[in-house]
């Protein structure tokens, strides 16, 4: 079995639910050399850098910026593939660019249904779920 899905597991029976910050602290106290310590980064300039690039993608998400005498929302782009590999960082570029080149309207759109699915997806096992849960009252 998979030691980080163990981990979880292992803590979900522990305390009846899974919380980051709790997965956090009990990763610091499995230490260096188990999957689930060495799946964070804990050099706090690198983990700093990563968390100020996240805040900075959550800003310019919530941001309309002025462009061809409009507000407009800005979407992800990912970066290219590469033989099957992202290659560099993905651009948040306003709908009116995106829809004018068709190689980052594609991965754009691939993008958001990749987010759509993964939606939906969760939405059927909470349905489902429901379900069975009605079935058996």
């Amino acid at each position: 079995m998979n030691s980080k899905k163990a981990f979880l597991e292992s803590l979900y029976k522990k305390d009846g639910k899974l919380q980051a910050s709790r997965v956090v602290a009990e990763a610091k106290k499995a230490g260096s050399g188990t999957a689930i310590y060495d799946y964070f980064e804990w050099d706090n300039v690198k983990a700093g850098d990563k968390y100020r690039l996240w805040q900075a993608r959550q800003l310019i998400r919530v941001t309309k910026i002025h462009v061809e005498g409009q507000e407009q929302e800005v979407v992800h782009v990912p970066a290219a593939k590469v033989e099957g590999e992202r290659v560099g960082e993905g651009v948040y570029l306003p709908t009116t660019v995106i829809v004018r080149q068709p190689d980052m309207l594609d991965r754009a759109l691939d993008e958001l249904k990749s987010h759509i699915d993964a939606v939906s997806a969760s939405m059927t096992r909470l349905i489902e779920a429901m379900k069975a849960k009605d079935k058996a009252a």
